[in-house]
């Protein structure tokens, strides 16, 4: 019997692509899902095939719907100025460009740096180990904030680190009761830096299910479960086309480059926004049919991923 995922595991298979997970939700229900790891006849006693993985950069939008709710909340505001919450980082800086960067500059990944300074796997994520101040000592903001897109970790990090100077408690222990719990993710994993800031740009781990359910809040415009977690008005400004970037689309798309939203990629071609980590974690929202579908993986060719599941998954929905 074919199910929404058959044709596109089959293309998985044949083609040698090492996909972990994939589950779609149509329609208000789970239609189908799929793991690398399990089967009715696995030996492994209670292993049900749905572990927590490292989702690399979703861990951005999802940090992103954080500063959403701090923004509701009246913590921060879009247009504050994060080196103000920052004076014993700042108090020698006299460049507007730095000065000047604001939570929307950041949310949009355009704050003006150079070059992205580091990300993951760099040496100086085992070296560096007082991150804001290597931001404001190191960075080069040769560009006015908001200008351009550049994709940078600490963008993300440094907003984490805004809502944790503003709420008292890192952003991980804000998000819990927050966004996390009211979407039955329980015991939420996301790592420190080693001054206790939470990362945000990466480092979660998260199963394809509990994934999924971010994307169903980003469907459902902010609401899970029939309650309100994030204003409609920041979800729709997040999944909007807000600065052009220089990253083509994964799959098909009448637009050459994709957009990006609030720390959200954004196909306006295909009316699809989506969350995006290396390697072919995708949790693609697709409002046209009312669906989300999300996939875990450890691939390189990411385009080829991306082609199948568009061709045999979003297109069959």
């Amino acid at each position: 019997m074919e199910t929404a995922l058959s044709r596109f595991i089959h293309e998985v298979k044949k083609n040698n692509l090492l996909v972990l997970y994939a589950l779609v939700y149509k329609d208000g229900k789970e239609i189908d899902r799929w793991s690398r790891f399990y089967s009715e006849d696995s030996a492994l006693t209670g292993f049900r095939g749905l572990s927590r993985f490292e989702s690399y950069s979703t861990a951005k939008s999802v940090s992103g719907l954080g500063v959403g709710i701090a923004i509701d909340e009246g913590l921060i505001s879009l247009d504050e100025k994060v080196a103000d919450s920052f004076p014993e980082l700042t108090y020698d800086i006299a460049d507007p460009n730095a000065l000047d960067i604001t939570v929307e500059d950041m949310l949009k990944m355009s704050s003006g740096l150079s070059d992205p300074l580091f990300f993951r796997d760099s040496p100086e994520r085992a070296t560096v180990r007082d991150w804001p101040r290597y931001f404001y000592e190191k960075g080069q903001f040769v560009r006015r904030p908001g200008t351009k897109f550049l994709y940078s970790n600490f963008n993300t990090y440094m907003l984490g680190c805004l809502v944790e100077r503003k709420a008292g408690v890192n952003l991980l222990e804000y998000m819990r009761f927050r966004l996390f719990e009211p979407l039955g993710i329980g015991n939420p994993d996301m790592t420190t830096c080693p001054k206790g800031h939470t990362v945000a740009a990466n480092g979660m781990a998260i199963n394809v299910e509990e994934l999924n359910r971010i994307g169903r809040l980003l469907l459902n415009k902010g609401v899970y479960n029939n309650k309100r977690i994030v204003s409609e008005k920041f979800v729709l400004a997040a999944t909007s086309p807000l600065i052009k970037t220089d990253i083509p689309p994964f799959w098909p798309s009448a637009n050459e480059t994709l957009d990006y939203g609030y720390q959200l990629w954004v196909d306006t071609a295909n009316n699809c926004s989506f969350l995006y980590g290396i390697l072919g974690q995708f949790c693609l929202v697709l409002p046209d049919i009312n669906a989300v579908v999300t996939v875990q993986a450890l691939e390189q060719n990411e385009r080829l991923l991306g082609s199948l599941l568009w061709e045999h998954v979003v297109q069959q929905l």
